[in-house]
């Protein structure tokens, strides 16, 4: 599959079928394999929009407006657990201060009713990576939204995660430059409005509480990304916890006073909240971006990296490096390029099989155990395509 797939939402959601393409992994307890991975496509789609030609065209059966890709892989003995915790992830980029399309792409993906209220079937997670604030008019009221929704998912058995991102870095060293003028008088200037981010005030622990980076069931989210060259520094083990352990440390310190490790975390232009090593603006970038994410995630264990930060100026996301790395912040906020609201939708499937081939008395049943990726807008969910 070319690298360089980009899709757009807007010209789909004219189309009579809404599903684009679909997405399939295939997992068990010591490999990973990708299985009955489906293209779906419509006529009013070029190959340019989705190219097939790394497929072989061998490969490639028609079926109406359908094109389905066969793949080889395994799923799960019926009596091994499955290791996808979550029913329902669903991730949202940088909403940058403006809590009304915070609330209609929530709205939009069943996590929230009209009152706010958490409606998502348990066992889900919603997991913002970064850049709640600036920018927009209401960045306070962001804070306290996510602040109470995360509160209010734990009585539901839901999951909200929010993740650092630079511009919460830049609050907590004490720096209002993005905030909105407007927002700033109306909470008593600078030093009004950095006070309620004190440490030990409700919304200043909320803010530091904050992880860098999550490993999600093998979908690894962070704000800006995260580089090759910090695994090998904090990541020996193949687990990402010794970056939030310096994140964590870091941020109840003034940025002078920070550790190396923690200033590299937090403040470091290659760091996993400010580096745009990531950011794809021209197909001459994505042999670097893509060997890194290969690197990163195959030190990680993972299978793809969700990031924000880097503004897609068309308006939707990205879908890079044969499906390895999604880029998520369509500028959505008004004070941004009021892009149309959009989340990431990774839903666990799970159904048994036998193999009709075997001899009766030898049919077993396996269970496999796999995952679905769509984006969801206002508009509709639209199905999207990767591979392993």
């Amino acid at each position: 599959m070319s690298q360089d797939a980009r899709f757009s939402y807007r010209e789909m959601g004219a189309m009579s079928i809404a599903a684009i393409v679909i997405l399939f992994f295939t997992y068990s307890s010591s490999s990973y394999s990708s299985s009955n991975t489906t293209i779906a496509t419509t006529p009013h789609l070029s190959k340019g929009d989705i190219s097939v030609s790394d497929l072989g065209q061998d490969r490639l059966h028609h079926h109406s407006s359908r094109m389905s890709i066969d793949t080889e892989g395994s799923c799960l003995m019926d009596h091994e657990p499955c290791d996808l915790k979550y029913r329902r992830i669903v991730s949202v980029a940088d909403l940058h201060g403006d809590v009304d399309k915070a609330r209609r792409i929530l709205r939009a993906a069943g996590i929230i009713n009209r009152f706010d209220g958490w409606i998502a079937t348990s066992g889900t997670m919603l997991i913002q990576t970064g850049d709640l604030i600036d920018r927009g008019p209401n960045s306070l009221d962001m804070v306290k939204f996510f602040h109470e929704l995360q509160r209010s998912a734990k009585a539901f058995n839901g999951t909200v995660i929010n993740l650092l991102g630079n511009h919460e870095v830049m609050l907590l060293d004490g720096t209002t430059f993005y905030v909105d003028r407007t927002e700033l008088r109306r909470h008593g200037g600078k030093r009004g409005f950095l006070k309620k981010f004190d440490t030990g005030t409700e919304l200043g622990e909320f803010l530091r509480s904050m992880p860098v980076i999550k490993m999600v069931d093998r979908t690894l989210f962070v704000h800006a990304g995260l580089e090759p060259s910090l695994v090998e520094k904090f990541c020996n083990d193949g687990k990402v916890d010794t970056i939030n352990y310096f994140a964590r440390s870091g941020v109840f310190k003034k940025r002078k006073e920070r550790s190396v490790q923690e200033s590299v975390v937090l403040n470091s232009a290659y760091g996993p909240v400010w580096t745009r090593s990531f950011d794809i603006d021209s197909p001459s970038d994505i042999p670097k971006a893509c060997s890194k994410v290969s690197q990163t995630l195959d030190a990680v264990g993972g299978d793809r990296m969700v990031i924000g930060h880097n503004v897609q100026m068309k308006g939707v996301p990205q879908v890079q490096c044969n499906g390895r790395l999604i880029l998520m912040d369509v500028g959505m906020s008004s004070a941004m390029i009021d892009g149309d609201p959009v989340a990431l939708e990774i839903s666990r499937k799970q159904f048994r099989i036998v193999d009709d081939k075997a001899e009766q008395e030898d049919k077993t049943p396996v269970r496999c155990c796999q995952q679905e990726l769509k984006f969801v807008t206002e508009d509709g969910t639209f199905n999207i395509f990767s591979t392993a």
